[in-house]
């Protein structure tokens, strides 16, 4: 222990261990805590979540394909695959909703701190209809209040992908 701070010093030959938090980051920069490790779980949630429906549908593609074939080999084998179809739907039903509600949590988490979940830089916040959203100013991506990703409605004019100041109202900030 160090003499008059208190704290250990590291030995002649030994570099200081770097201690790995889940809060922000005591640097000015974007070290390894929290300005990093909580947008990579946030785009990690999103990418998994976003993969899991195709991965899905391409099982129930191979479950067909599979009953497809033994069709005549193992007549079987396609009555197990049609009875156990509508349960594993179910269960993928329910695995997609427990991960977009995993991100969604990790992005309002971030959203309260007024930081976008993917990239930590501030947000602005704006009343697009009746939606009130946070755009990222730098990455672009918008999010509603509940912390899912805003999509303008397809039949609005101009579709663009972020909001522009046509159609926002900035609010206030208080």
């Amino acid at each position: 222990m160090g003499r008059e701070t208190g704290q250990a010093q590291p030995r002649p030959n030994q570099a200081p261990t770097p201690s790995f938090t889940l809060g922000r980051s005591q640097d000015v920069g974007r070290g390894l805590g929290g300005d990093t490790i909580r947008p990579m779980l946030y785009r990690i949630a999103r990418a998994v979540a976003e993969a899991f429906k195709f991965v899905a549908f391409g099982g129930f593609i191979v479950a067909f394909f599979t009953a497809f074939a033994f069709v005549f080999i193992l007549p079987i084998v396609p009555l197990f695959l049609i009875i156990s179809a509508p349960f594993v739907l179910v269960l993928c039903w329910i695995t997609s909703d427990l991960l977009s509600a995993t991100e969604q949590a990790l992005a309002r988490r971030a959203l309260r701190a007024n930081r976008c979940p993917a990239c930590h830089t501030p947000v602005e916040t704006f009343r697009i209809g009746k939606d009130e959203v946070r755009e990222c100013t730098e990455c672009r991506r918008v999010f509603l209040a509940d912390g899912d990703l805003w999509q303008r409605d397809p039949d609005a004019p101009d579709g663009v992908a972020h909001a522009t100041d046509s159609d926002r109202t900035q609010l206030a900030s208080s």
